[in-house]
């Protein structure tokens, strides 16, 4: 995630698509935080799978927030919104980090 919001930053035009599914395939990202939420029990299991849910929200959103037509330049609200998603993001991955550390 941080090193989209680099990317972002750098270049407010960039296209994040491909990143996104390089680096967050849906359906393995799904697969994996589900092995994972496996091993706690079940009281931790409901907070952790909002967490899932929440995360594999915010990549949709981000996935459509990035979509851009061509020769049309990313306004700086969308960029904006596009920060705020990546934030929201982040914060669902340490959120849900928290939960495997312990």
């Amino acid at each position: 995630v941080s090193d989209m919001k680099e990317s972002l930053k750098k270049d407010s035009q960039v296209n994040l698509g491909p990143i996104i599914k390089k680096k967050f395939d849906f359906g393995k990202l799904r697969a994996d935080l589900n092995t994972l939420n496996s091993a706690f029990d079940e009281e931790t299991q409901r907070g952790t799978d909002r967490l899932i849910r929440g995360i594999l929200q915010d990549l949709t959103e981000l996935e459509v927030a990035n979509a851009q037509k061509d020769g049309v330049p990313r306004s700086d609200i969308r960029v904006a919104k596009m920060n705020a998603k990546l934030d929201k993001l982040q914060d669902a991955f340490n959120e849900y980090l928290k939960f495997a550390k312990a």
